[in-house]
């Protein structure tokens, strides 16, 4: 064991009224052994979120019960679904505060008071005592997103953040007439023609059927709680996540069979309006290639099949996505199908990513193009070199109980000294051992990855939480410190306990038990403690193990397993004479 000890640190706080000083010297502790994780014991008939040994969990929102609150002051209950989570932390200010933006994947459905179809709701969160809660902004804690100057949305599924903290709303699935956004009026309301507002670049003016304007990457401004504008120049077409590198360059991923990868070039920075859209091409040494669309708005409203005319390669629906920590590699999660036919597509004019051709019926070369991807895969693009391979391959593990398949959203963030990815399963099927009771409930796995294995496989894999029946598990992203992972609890079984007979939003905590912090004599250096003087809580700008405090006389006065928040008033009860 060694043991690293700072300078003195002299802290000023208040007891009594009175000024006390203290100083105290903070010594690090780091095994040189090796620590390995603990896996989570798979569960397959929870009706309940499960977390492993050493994990809690802060419940924050569920839909149905919650009541959200619009632009006038009137509430409704929260609309189903929840997907997409943009996080939004504050600078500090003597508090861990953030704002949490969570999409509602709601179809066709009538909302006289949140808005006809898809939604977002915002709220504030903070930590107090360790755990994440909801506060309240005037008395309120959440807030509808408003939606009307957009012509409302309808199945907001997944999404992105962009740096000045708007949100990316990404609409899935669209619909195909007005018949079916009209549902037998149990739907969209208003199904006029639409007219494109001012301010959408060359598309402003433009007229489309109310169908038609549903299927975009929409801007959002949660601090404000307004749909800005759809971004039609980034296509439409059953749209899942957004990532912005940047401020210029967004990566779309597209849900459906067959699928294909784009991304947005902005004309300028932070300006979404007006761009070039591109999709990928991978050429037969591994190499892709970027093929621009054509301009215009017919080309935007049929832009996946377009993208295939021009050769795009095929994927089999592509889901979530992240960048490396060094936004050199982006990751994205392609779910996979059990027969999937891409014939359409190839005589479009599509090609083959070649990693898929092993799930032809024959095998080696194209067959029947039915695709028989089984549990999906997690891919890698390298943004240097635009080179394509499979970082792991879903399937069955060494222990037969861990089987990866259909990975969904993704998000990836620094665990100690390790990068790590997390990964969400969204199961097509119980069958092919993905459980191994096809007749128990729907379950679906969370699962971490430490980002610098070479060629991982479902044997690398750390368990950490399993859903609850019928729910699949979206829109997960790490927290700052990434202790905390927030992630939706989507449409689980309506017969499971509270609150997972609903939608919910829930912030994982305790993930530095996973790796160690990894310090050295170089960087233990480098911790400082925030605020200094306080009379509250004193921060350490990275989380410690074996942490140890002592007074200036060498009494032991405080110690943890694991440090980063220090609460004064507890120390000095040892210290009130």
């Amino acid at each position: 064991m060694k043991h690293y000890e700072s300078a003195y640190t002299k802290l000023f706080f208040r007891l009594k009224r009175s000024i006390f000083l203290f100083a105290f010297s903070f010594i690090v502790s780091v095994s040189s052994a090796q620590f390995l994780p603990q896996s989570l014991d798979t569960n397959f008939t929870t009706n309940t979120l499960i977390v492993a040994p050493g994990l809690v969990y802060d419940t924050l929102f569920t839909s149905y019960n919650h009541y959200v609150y619009n632009a006038i002051g009137d509430s409704g209950r929260a609309k189903q679904n929840m997907d997409f989570i943009g996080l939004e932390h504050y600078p500090y200010n003597g508090k861990h505060t953030a704002r949490i933006t969570v999409n509602q994947e709601t179809t066709n459905t009538a909302d006289s008071i949140l808005g006809d179809g898809g939604g977002q709701t915002t709220f504030e969160i903070e930590k107090i005592n360790g755990a994440w809660q909801v506060v309240d902004s005037a008395g309120i804690k959440f807030r509808n997103i408003d939606f009307i100057s957009v012509g409302y949305t309808n199945k907001n599924c997944g999404g992105g953040m962009l740096s000045n903290g708007n949100t990316m709303s990404c609409e899935e699935f669209p619909v195909s007439s007005n018949l079916e956004l009209y549902d037998l009026g149990s739907g969209f309301k208003d199904t006029s023609d639409f007219i494109i507002p001012q301010g959408n670049g060359i598309y402003s003016g433009d007229t489309l059927k109310r169908w038609q304007n549903m299927g975009w990457v929409v801007q959002t401004d949660p601090a404000n709680r307004v749909g800005l504008r759809k971004l039609y120049g980034m296509g439409r077409f059953s749209h899942e996540f957004a990532r912005v590198y940047n401020d210029t360059i967004v990566y779309l991923t597209n849900d459906e069979t067959p699928a294909a990868l784009f991304k947005f070039i902005a004309s300028s920075s932070n300006d979404f309006t007006n761009g070039i859209l591109y999709t990928f091409k991978q050429t037969p040494n591994g190499l892709g290639t970027w093929i621009a669309l054509p301009n215009d708005l017919n080309t935007m409203l049929d832009a996946r099949n377009v993208a295939f005319s021009l050769g795009a390669s095929i994927f089999i629906r592509l889901e979530g996505c992240a960048f490396s920590l060094d936004k050199t590699k982006l990751y994205f999660s392609e779910t996979g199908g059990d027969s999937a036919s891409i014939k359409s597509a190839l005589n479009n004019g599509a090609t083959y990513s070649s990693h898929l051709m092993q799930y032809d019926t024959l095998y080696s070369q194209p067959a029947d193009s039915f695709l028989h991807h089984l549990y999906g895969n997690v891919m890698q693009l390298d943004l240097q070199n635009d080179s394509l391979s499979v970082l792991i391959q879903g399937g069955n593990g060494n222990d037969i109980r861990t089987n990866l398949s259909s990975p969904d959203n993704i998000d990836v963030g620094k665990i100690g000294n390790k990068e790590v990815m997390a990964i969400q399963e969204d199961l097509i099927a119980k069958t092919f051992n993905r459980l191994p009771d096809p007749a128990g409930p729907m379950i679906n796995e969370i699962y971490l990855l430490d980002l610098s294995i070479d060629n991982p496989t479902v044997d690398d894999l750390i368990r950490f939480a399993i859903a609850p029946d019928g729910s699949e598990t979206s829109g997960g992203v790490f927290a700052k410190d990434t202790d905390t992972y927030f992630v939706n609890i989507m449409h689980p079984n309506w017969a499971n306990p509270y609150p997972f007979n609903h939608s919910v939003t829930v912030a994982i905590r305790g993930l530095y038990q996973y790796y160690p912090t990894g310090y050295t004599d170089s960087n233990v250096n480098q911790i400082q403690l925030y605020p200094n003087p306080s009379n509250d809580n004193i921060h350490l700008t990275e989380p410690v193990r074996n942490a140890k405090i002592y007074d200036e006389n060498g009494r032991l006065v405080f110690s943890a397993d694991h440090l980063q928040t220090i609460n004064i008033k507890i120390i000095l009860r040892e210290f009130i004479f």
